[in-house]
């Protein structure tokens, strides 16, 4: 449940109005709220249309599932690093990186936008798949953005990730090296770090930055992630795609910045 009191200056919108704008909630929020007689101004139910006044309570009765992501969008994002042209912070499974057409209002970018305030704007650099965790990056200013995007085809913008992946590797290390549907060459580095009953978790690294690339290319190897269905993979031990990405190392001049991000509990159980 969360609670709203209608300001001065916010008297004569409308309901959905203010849901939108000044509470942030996607389209697809506000239309299961709706559904579910779940916002209520002044404790009774109302349309979305309904004219708000000056001092109006307004209710926000969320399911359980969308409490838990609302808590989220509402709190303090998990801040890895921080200085005045970027910042890296932990994005948890189930997030997008960045707004799309289907997601308006709850993704990563807008909770970094409503903690540093709504007219300062962040932007990605790089992304992260909706179902996969851990450190994610973003531009505090636009110079810094390009120079960033540059840096990752330079190789100074460097990700590593853990991923817990069906079957077992002979090799200690070894090297994933295809041509992709679209005529694109993949490069993928890989360690083994502990093998279990019928999977193995490695350290991943891309050399080249294509979509999906990690889950793609150990799905045409035969070794798709545990949890992603969508390249074969079984989801009996995990709901989701078992990807996090672990660190980010960025090269500034003679200067480089390493910053780590903890696996979270759903794979870490995973090891035990």
């Amino acid at each position: 449940m969360s609670d709203y009191t209608v300001r001065k200056e916010q008297a004569g919108l409308a309901v959905k109005t203010l849901l939108a704008e000044t509470l942030g909630l996607s389209r697809r929020e506000i239309s299961r709220l709706n559904s579910a007689r779940g916002i209520l101004v002044n404790g009774e139910s109302v349309r979305l249309t309904e004219i708000l006044s000056e001092g109006d309570a307004i209710t926000l009765v969320f399911a359980e599932k969308d409490l838990k992501k609302q808590q989220l969008l509402d709190g303090k994002p998990e801040i890895l690093y921080e200085d005045r042209n970027l910042v890296i912070v932990n994005k948890p499974c189930g997030m997008p990186c960045h707004a799309s057409k289907e997601h308006q209002g709850d993704d990563m970018g807008t909770v970094l936008q409503k903690y540093y305030g709504n007219s300062f704007r962040i932007r990605p650099v790089g992304r992260l798949d909706k179902e996969v965790s851990g450190a994610m990056l973003y531009a505090k200013n636009q110079n810094t953005a390009k120079e960033l995007s540059k840096d990752q085809d330079e190789a100074a913008v460097r990700k590593e990730y853990l991923a817990f992946v069906e079957g077992s590797f002979h090799q200690k290390k070894g090297n994933l090296s295809y041509f992709n549907d679209d005529g694109k060459h993949c490069s993928t580095d890989y360690e083994l770090v502990e093998k279990y009953d019928g999977y193995s978790l490695l350290k991943v690294r891309i050399k080249t930055g294509r979509t999906h690339q990690i889950r793609e290319g150990m799905a045409r190897f035969s070794h798709p992630l545990l949890g992603d269905a969508r390249y074969g993979g079984s989801r009996e031990k995990i709901a989701r795609t078992a990807l996090h990405c672990a660190k980010i190392t960025i090269k500034t001049g003679k200067d480089s910045i390493t910053v780590t991000c903890p696996m979270p509990s759903d794979m870490e159980a995973l090891r035990q």
